[in-house]
């Protein structure tokens, strides 16, 4: 079994010139080397973000929606990923973006 890691992430060097928001993105680590990532489609303003938890902090606007969201997302991708383990598919970089 691999170690496989799945969280969340703001990308503060993609800020949006015009609202000032940053997007969120989810990254998979497997044996702690980045793998893929995938955009949330979700965007919020830096300060709105709380590192150390990896999610949204409650004061932001829509930040119960925005973390369902991410958490959904993350759960979907976690689901496939063991899907694909338990038909002992060795998990790679193109087994992921698959």
């Amino acid at each position: 079994m691999q170690n496989r890691n799945i969280y969340p992430f703001l990308v503060k060097e993609k800020a949006s010139k015009k609202d000032g928001t940053c997007p969120i993105y989810i990254f998979i680590l497997i044996d702690n080397k980045p793998v893929a990532r995938f955009s949330s489609k979700k965007k919020v303003h830096s300060k709105d973000w709380d590192s150390n938890k990896r999610c949204v902090k409650p004061t932001a606007i829509n930040a119960v929606l925005i973390n369902a969201a991410i958490n959904k997302k993350i759960k979907e991708l976690e689901g496939e990923l063991l899907r694909k383990e338990l038909l002992d598919v060795t998990i790679s970089k193109a087994e992921v973006q698959a």
